[in-house]
């Protein structure tokens, strides 16, 4: 089993994380920021670098490639095995991460509030619609029906711009 001494560890590589990790990567320091994803960006950012459109997004992934830092993906925390050290299982090693500081960054999570017939097939909340907007490419071009939740009730067709 691999061990890895940094003196920053961020969990979480959404846009919180990258900020995290570049910010402390500029100043010298030896950052590790890993993420149970595929690739980096978190919930928002779901495809990586490569599929950005936005300029905020593509100005933190050259930032976070700029600098030495190490990145692993699909990666999770099994357990804490003493004050600063993780025991961090990857998809291709089970490591031990040693660090001086940490920063979770694990991002949000929608709160769906239920409604009557909230748990029918095909119901979903905005969280849910992004990720399949986003995380499915079979569905590119297809309509969809978004609904939403307000004191006057609103629902609207969407293409998903994938």
């Amino acid at each position: 089993m691999r061990r890895q001494d940094v003196s920053l560890l961020v969990i979480g590589a959404g846009p919180a994380g990258l900020a995290a990790a570049t910010s402390a990567a500029q100043s010298g320091k030896s950052v590790c920021l890993i993420d149970d994803n595929p690739l980096p960006g978190g919930q928002i950012w779901r495809q990586g670098s490569a599929s950005q459109s936005s300029d905020q997004a593509k100005s933190w992934f050259a930032r976070t490639q700029a600098h030495n830092l190490t990145l692993i993906n699909q990666a999770r925390v099994i357990a804490a095995l003493d004050q600063q050290t993780l025991l961090v299982e990857s998809a291709h090693e089970t490591l031990t991460l040693h660090y001086e500081r940490l920063i979770l960054t694990t991002g949000a999570r929608e709160r769906f509030l239920p409604f009557p017939g909230w748990t029918l097939p095909g119901i979903m909340g905005v969280g849910g619609l992004q990720a399949l907007a986003k995380g499915d490419p079979a569905d590119q071009g297809q309509t969809s029906r978004h609904c939403r939740k307000r004191p006057l009730a609103s629902c609207r067709r969407i293409v998903p711009q994938v």
